[in-house]
């Protein structure tokens, strides 16, 4: 009979590898050694957290994954900077600075115009207009006791226009994911206040004449700084316009006030000249606000200099009725000796259209600019 002995009875060993705790060095320079499991380092590591800081509650001193996240949930994790440079900058005094507080109107402004700027894609389109024919309607109408102002023919021209071109009364519908044809045209008049920029509604504005607008807008104007515009007042609208003109800004694009297609911006009125054909002068010859000027030598007697420049005439620095007319562009028209100019001074101001390209696109917007021009430049079709 085989003798086993007990030995020989012991089952074989098995050995599995020890899972054990990496060992990191703690952070600024400490010579001290902790214990961190691999998921709570990859949180430390991830986060640049000062591990002296943390509490460990493992076996051993360890610190956990539960350890790293509980630390990150405490007020305490702000100042876990990984290195010494990174503590200074957060101990740095802050700048100093005074908070304004902001009302509800403001609050509104930001949050729609943000919102503006994100999802509406803004073209933009600009051109010049004369409006000489425009001031003189608009004087007659002051001898009559009737004062308007340029700002209300701008209204009245933009409705009518938007009558026009119907395709561009409409608004874009996020859930439709389709552009959607307005009945009414309103416009919508930015007015500054002292609690911020408010739009009251000109409702129904092709269907009033310039004088109606005109009492429309000084009314709205009135209650919108008196703060007591009604949501009836401000909430709609198809279009709108901001005119800067009257403190002096040549020309700006202003941003969609949404649900809207677009917005109008209007710069200030500026003088420039422009040529006509001349029947009867001498060839070659200018006339210059009744002087006659030749073609080779410049105009040194009247209120505005030209100078013939890579075969244009040039506005040299001078002035225009008391104006400075460092401003006058060149003039288009080069003259040869089978044309016959005279140049005249006329004023313009400078519109600009911003679009909402889903909406109007850049032939649709060309044409309701070119509509806005043509009423513009007969006002009488606005009265």
């Amino acid at each position: 009979m085989m003798n086993i002995t007990a030995a020989s009875r012991r089952p074989a060993s098995i050995s599995f590898p020890r899972l054990s705790h990496r060992t990191f060095s703690a952070p600024f320079g400490s010579s001290s050694h902790v214990k961190i499991s691999p998921s709570a380092h990859y949180i430390i590591e991830s986060n640049k957290l000062n591990v002296s800081l943390i509490k460990p509650t493992g076996p051993r001193g360890h610190i956990t994954k539960g350890d790293v996240l509980s630390f990150l949930k405490s007020p305490k994790q702000e100042q876990s900077v990984r290195n010494p440079s990174d503590t200074k900058t957060a101990s740095a005094p802050q700048q100093q600075y005074t908070e304004i507080p902001n009302n509800n109107v403001r609050k509104v402004i930001a949050r729609r115009l943000t919102e503006s700027k994100t999802n509406i894609p803004h073209l933009y389109l600009s051109d010049s207009c004369q409006i000489d024919n425009l001031l003189n309607a608009r004087a007659t109408l002051a001898k009559e006791g009737i004062k308007v102002s340029v700002n209300d023919f701008i209204i009245r021209a933009l409705s009518l226009a938007l009558r026009t071109v119907p395709e561009a009364n409409a608004a874009w519908s996020v859930t439709d994911g389709a552009a959607k044809l307005l009945p009414t045209v309103d416009i919508s008049v930015a007015v500054a206040t002292d609690y911020g920029l408010i739009t009251p509604i000109v409702w129904n504005a092709d269907q009033k004449g310039v004088k109606s607008i005109s009492n429309d807008i000084q009314q709205l104007a009135a209650k919108a700084r008196n703060k007591k515009l009604e949501p009836k007042d401000y909430q709609g609208g198809t279009f709108s316009v901001s005119n800067l003109g009257m403190f002096g800004i040549d020309e700006f694009v202003a941003v969609i006030n949404p649900p809207q297609s677009g917005i109008l911006a209007v710069g200030r009125a500026f003088k420039k000249p422009f040529s006509n054909p001349l029947d009867e002068r001498e060839e070659g010859d200018f006339e210059i606000e009744g002087l006659v000027t030749q073609r080779e030598d410049k105009a040194s007697e009247s209120g505005l200099t030209f100078r013939l420049v890579d075969g244009k005439f040039q506005s040299v620095a001078s002035e225009i009725n008391g104006e400075n007319a460092s401003s006058v562009s060149v003039v288009e028209v080069v003259p040869t000796s089978h044309s016959k100019r005279r140049l005249e001074i006329a004023t313009y101001v400078t519109l600009t259209l911003s679009c909402d390209s889903r909406v109007v696109d850049e032939e649709l917007g060309r044409r309701l600019l070119r509509s806005l021009q043509s009423f513009l430049a007969d006002p009488y079709l606005l009265m």
